[in-house]
């Protein structure tokens, strides 16, 4: 197998994902630096997907099982090295392209983390391939600065990064999302027809209003976050782990949760009496975004409505909790998350 075999795998690989999928892109990337590093060579899958060069939809399905597997068993580590690699744009770099020339003459620095020690992949990557994965990493970073804003000790979680046998699993940049753990909770049991759609919009919204003030308060940290972000180490731990939330009978502006059922009876009757697949058309209606956007799509989509939806910010809590119920949705539809 020719040296040239293996590049045509990274540009066809970058062609297919490159421009949609910054995520999968970059898992698969790892995958097969990992593999590179652990046979001394390009062998194995880098061999099965330079047999498909020439037949698009086959190299893309292979790769597709490949993201899937690392993406399950890889996960944690992978946002490790975002968060890494984060902290050394912030340090060195002003601009994309800054970032890009930076890592071109440094390729160590971004192979360290990401693509175990194998530098010669970075520079292999075309500039779609190159953007892409330093796109990801910036989305990554930017939900766990939300999340890291709002605080551990304000009990909100990450989804959880476990994933049916049988499931696509959940994406890590759905994953780092600031969702409420509760909120997952009850749209999960909701979904496959464990809870009543009464009972599923009454969750969400105790649970959203309870944390609409925390919401507000990490819109004004997250930039001081960002910056702070390669003085600060805890973020990587503090914002993977936590336990659910728990909601009070007591909402931001001291009413009782008995005030919040005129929007719980809304919510019932615009999301959850629906059929699911109405109620995920909804959801990316209100994102204004399509179905097949890429997770980092979604995300970016999600991010921007926390701020127009937030009652503090010119929205109203009906919208805000709408919001969470349909993030919800998008992410269990997606990769069928198991509620612990």
């Amino acid at each position: 197998m020719t040296e040239n075999n293996f590049q045509a795998v990274i540009d066809l690989a970058c062609n297919i994902f490159g421009a949609s999928d910054s995520e999968a892109l970059t898992i698969l990337m790892h995958k097969l630096a990992s593999e590179e590093k652990r046979f001394a060579g390009r062998a194995l899958n880098w061999k099965i997907l330079a047999d498909f060069i020439n037949q698009k939809q086959s190299f893309k399905s292979h790769a597709n099982i490949l993201i899937k597997e690392t993406r399950r068993n890889e996960s944690e580590k992978i946002l490790d090295a975002a968060i890494l690699i984060q902290e050394k744009i912030n340090e060195k770099c002003t601009t994309e392209f800054g970032a890009i020339d930076f890592f071109d003459r440094n390729p160590n620095l971004i192979s360290t983390d990401l693509f175990c020690l194998q530098s010669e992949l970075w520079n292999d990557l075309p500039q779609i391939g190159k953007t892409a994965i330093l796109k990801f990493v910036s989305n990554c970073v930017k939900n766990l600065s939300i999340l890291h804003a709002i605080g551990r000790n304000e009990n909100l979680n990450l989804i959880i990064l476990r994933t049916s046998i049988y499931a696509k699993s959940v994406s890590i940049t759905l994953a780092t999302l600031p969702i409420p753990y509760e909120i997952l909770r009850v749209v999960f049991l909701w979904w496959y027809e464990k809870l009543h759609g009464k009972l599923a919009a009454k969750g969400v919204v105790n649970c959203t209003v309870a944390v609409i003030p925390r919401f507000g308060k990490a819109f004004y940290d997250v930039g001081k976050v960002v910056c702070e972000l390669g003085n600060n180490n805890s973020i990587r731990r503090s914002t993977i782990y936590g336990e659910p939330i728990r909601c009070s009978n007591i909402d931001f502006d001291g009413e009782t949760v008995a005030a919040n059922k005129p929007i719980t009876e809304i919510l019932f009757q615009q999301i959850f009496s629906l059929p699911k697949c109405e109620a995920q058309s909804l959801a990316y209606k209100h994102l204004n975004i399509r179905s097949c956007a890429s997770d980092s799509d979604v995300g970016e989509a999600y991010r921007r409505h926390l701020i127009i939806d937030h009652p503090e910010k010119g929205g109203n809590k009906e919208t805000f909790c709408k919001l969470q119920a349909f993030i919800a949705i998008i992410c269990i539809a997606r990769g069928e998350i198991i509620a612990k």
